[in-house]
């Protein structure tokens, strides 16, 4: 008589378990004869699964010129020594992000009937994030030379961020995002198309993944690449430039966050001019900067001070100039804005998503 798996005792359930891995292993023995296979020996091994702790008997085979083989623990993805299951290392992974990692060690020896130490809970982390790590590598490596996939743009951004560590201190882990735009898939939520992200604590490292990434999915002859970042150290436009290749257009954007508190900061002795320079960008024109920057200039000439500081502008009233001269064949502006209403990485409305001018 059948039994549904729902009214099974966690004791059943490993029971039946344990049986149907030793048939399993008993109706294996035929198939590794026949590839040159001879058995060894008989060995038991204990792993731990959500719904409890299985202990069960396999065999082990030999064969000349190879290591001992242990059909049963391949096909249930067991590494030697390893005594959780995958599934149950993927939730232990899982877990120790939402917290420290004693924290997590309690609550889920509390809730559970498994037991984990901080220490071990630590290095399954690393484990799965080294076994990450090499599934990427490997996914690279046997992509094709040369991307096919064509589209009109893509998103790039990239931002460093710091992580505290046990002790004191802290280390930077660096981050690469790229999409081709978002979809909407309900009336209030959409998500990233084709999104992948790339971490690593070595900067070079992850921009070396993206740029074989590119490389290996895309053909960006035709591809406008929009690119953000806090224009901080490392993550600059000729950085960017790097990961366009052969790309049709390459524009670089700072995030509004970052340009608005620039500005204040440089503006922090003329606050009445914060506005004028946010007003002025956002519109994407010098014209309505210069008479402020000529009064000023005036006034600093005629009081004799500040005069290094007023003229440290000139320089940025004239790069606003040269920008917004560019081609009139291309509404430079328009795409400036779109770029910032619609950035697919920043996750807010398009009303909270306009540039302030606060």
């Amino acid at each position: 008589m059948f039994i549904g798996l729902d009214r099974l005792t966690r004791r059943e359930l490993v029971y039946f378990l344990v049986l149907s891995l030793e048939m399993l292993d008993t109706q294996l023995v035929g198939p590794m004869r026949e590839k040159g296979y001879q058995i060894a020996r008989r060995r038991s091994r204990t792993v731990s699964f959500l719904f409890g702790t299985v202990t069960f008997r396999r065999r082990s085979f030999v064969k000349v010129g190879e290591v001992t083989f242990y059909p049963v623990d391949h096909l249930l993805g067991l590494a030697p020594k390893q005594r959780q299951s995958k599934y149950v290392q993927n939730v232990f992974a899982q877990a120790s992000t939402l917290g420290v990692f004693r924290k997590v060690s309690e609550l889920i020896n509390l809730v559970s009937s498994l037991m984990i130490s901080h220490q071990q809970l630590q290095q399954l982390s690393k484990q799965i994030g080294q076994e990450i790590d090499r599934n990427q590598s490997n996914a690279l490596a046997n992509a094709p030379t040369s991307g096919t996939r064509k589209v009109k743009i893509l998103y790039l951004e990239g931002d460093a961020f710091s992580v505290g560590k046990q002790g004191g201190g802290n280390f930077y882990l660096h981050r690469l995002q790229v999409c081709e735009g978002r979809k909407r898939v309900e009336k209030q939520r959409t998500e990233l198309r084709h999104y992948q992200e790339f971490i690593d604590l070595d900067r070079e490292k992850a921009f070396e993944a993206l740029e074989n990434y590119l490389d290996q999915i895309y053909d960006l002859c035709e591809t406008l690449i929009v690119s953000n970042s806090d224009e901080g150290s490392g993550y600059q436009k000729s950085d960017f430039d790097s990961l366009c290749g052969e790309a049709f257009c390459h524009e670089h954007f700072v995030d509004r966050y970052h340009v608005n508190k620039k500005i204040k900061e440089r503006l922090k002795f003329v606050p009445e001019l914060v506005k004028d320079f946010q007003q002025a960008l956002y519109v994407y024109t010098s014209d309505s900067l210069v008479p402020l920057f000529t009064i000023r200039l005036r006034a600093c000439v005629k009081r004799q001070k500040n005069l290094r500081t007023c003229t440290y502008f000139k320089p940025i009233f004239s790069a606003i100039g040269t920008h917004s001269s560019l081609s009139n064949s291309v509404p430079f502006s328009k795409i400036v804005r779109r770029s910032l209403e619609s950035s697919p990485f920043v996750y807010l409305s398009n009303e909270e998503a306009r540039p302030t001018l606060e």
